[in-house]
């Protein structure tokens, strides 16, 4: 028995005797024996009341003793939790591993050669704090979610399902669950100066606590409650938002072919390469807009409506007899194909008129997407936010950190930022700059289909 335990027992035997002599002293001689009288010269209920303080004293001595002995604390840094976790053989005992970090480091820096290396199936669930969120760590949190997906890919034996939160994090958790269960716990320490508030965990101390131990049971399963409630709050991503034209289909040079055309019936002079620039630049916005924009920069007036009206009639007549050309991006069905097989709902989001867009969609890409918003189905095109709205209310989404936009242009980019919605940047065959996506607000930006069907496999997707 620990000794907090002995402390503890001393000071109830003490307390015991204090009754005792308690009740002697208010019952003479209902309690007998010799031990009771003493040759102290005070009255025995004094005796009695200076034992009992004594005994409380000493009870709380042994629980100080024990809880100290009991609750082992562990230095935060990401070296003294894997030594911690080698020494007790935490992650060969576990089936699940449950964590709430800030960013992923404390995982990938000094875990990964032991993960990867890992023998035995084991689901991790991660939850870290969406990277955006953090300006200064927003680097070191993308790069650490790159590790966990190369460490994903080397150990197909690991489950790694990651969430992200938005709110200010409490707690640093760490559960091991298996055989038996251990919780490493830790509090973020809190400065009102800096800009996130909860900042510093890896300065301060992690407490163990072991299922085995009766009072940490309480404590665990508290921890544990608040672990499953965040992760249900989480986001967890439920669908993916396409722009159809240079995203789903090789459809843009047939969109500068027929803009090219059709401002040249209207008389106006150009260089080719810098419209070209300019139509890949403005794709995704209404046509109305694209004309009078285009217009201006190239003869110094703006177009009266029915010059407008004639330059987008004959841009999209143009365009109609030649979509039929458009052919699927390599690697687009494979990327669709996975989404679908997850059951994750598809929505395309384009400036194109909505007969030349159904037309391509039920041609190439029959029964697979779920909703369609076109350039006629909204009142503002891109870069207003209200195309992607409209898709989230037909997808019946409220969450907007719950879907996910694939665009190629930063006029599309531009509109989902604004509508508050994470995105992707895609850029096959195009003239632009990855900065110009991402400049805009661009996360992340992709040269091909099968470099993005990669780290969308390392993506949590929830269930309706």
């Amino acid at each position: 028995m620990k000794k907090g335990y002995w402390i503890q027992g001393i000071g109830i035997v003490g307390g015991l005797a204090s009754i005792l002599a308690f009740l002697q002293s208010v019952f003479p001689g209902v309690l007998s024996g010799k031990w009771m009288f003493t040759r102290v010269n005070l009255p025995v209920f004094v005796l009695a009341l200076l034992l009992g303080i004594t005994s409380v004293a000493v009870f709380w001595l042994g629980r100080f003793v024990y809880s100290h002995h009991h609750h082992h604390i562990l230095p935060s840094d990401a070296r003294s939790i894997m030594n911690y976790m080698l020494k007790n053989r935490l992650l060969d005992k576990s089936k699940r591993l449950d964590l709430c970090l800030y960013t992923a480091e404390t995982l990938v820096t000094p875990w990964r050669a032991e993960l990867q290396a890992h023998g035995s199936e084991l689901d991790i669930r991660l939850l870290v704090r969406r990277p955006e969120t953090d300006s200064k760590k927003h680097k070191l949190a993308e790069g650490c979610l790159d590790t966990v997906q190369e460490i994903a890919k080397a150990n197909p034996k690991l489950n790694i399902d990651v969430r992200f939160y938005s709110h200010d994090p409490l707690l640093r958790l760490q559960i091991y669950e298996g055989g038996s269960l251990t919780c490493l716990a830790g509090l973020y320490r809190y400065d009102a100066d800096h800009p996130m508030h909860f900042v510093g965990a890896e300065q301060n101390s992690m407490m163990v606590l072991k299922e085995s131990r009766l009072r940490d049971r309480e404590i665990i399963s508290a921890i544990q409650s608040r672990f499953e409630h965040q992760w249900q709050t989480s986001t967890a991503l439920r669908a993916v938002i396409f722009d159809m034209d240079g995203v789903l289909v090789n459809s843009m040079r047939y969109h500068h072919q027929s803009w090219a055309e059709a401002f040249k019936k209207a008389g106006v002079k150009f260089e080719e390469e810098p419209f070209r620039s300019d139509i890949y630049r403005l794709e995704g916005t209404q046509g109305d807009a694209t004309v009078k924009e285009l217009y201006k920069k190239y003869t110094g007036a703006l177009p009266d409506g029915e010059m407008t009206a004639e330059i987008e009639k004959n841009k999209d007549k143009i365009y109609l007899e030649l979509s039929h050309q458009a052919s699927p991006f390599p690697g687009i069905f494979e990327l669709l194909s996975f989404l679908k097989k997850l059951e994750v709902p598809l929505a395309v989001v384009t400036g194109t008129p909505r007969p030349a867009a159904k037309k391509i969609l039920d041609t190439l890409f029959p029964g697979i997407f779920n909703i369609l918003v076109s350039g006629s189905d909204v009142t503002k095109g891109k870069p207003h936010p209200l195309p992607f709205l409209t898709a989230l209310e037909k997808l019946h989404i409220g969450n907007h950190d719950q879907c996910l936009v694939i665009e190629n242009a930063p006029m599309g980019v531009k509109s989902a930022v604004a509508a508050d919605i994470p995105v992707y940047g895609l850029l096959v065959d195009s003239p632009l700059d990855p900065k110009q996506l991402l400049d805009e607000g661009a996360k992340r930006v992709f040269h091909s289909h099968a470099n993005l069907q990669q780290t969308l496999s390392q993506i949590h997707f929830a269930q309706y």
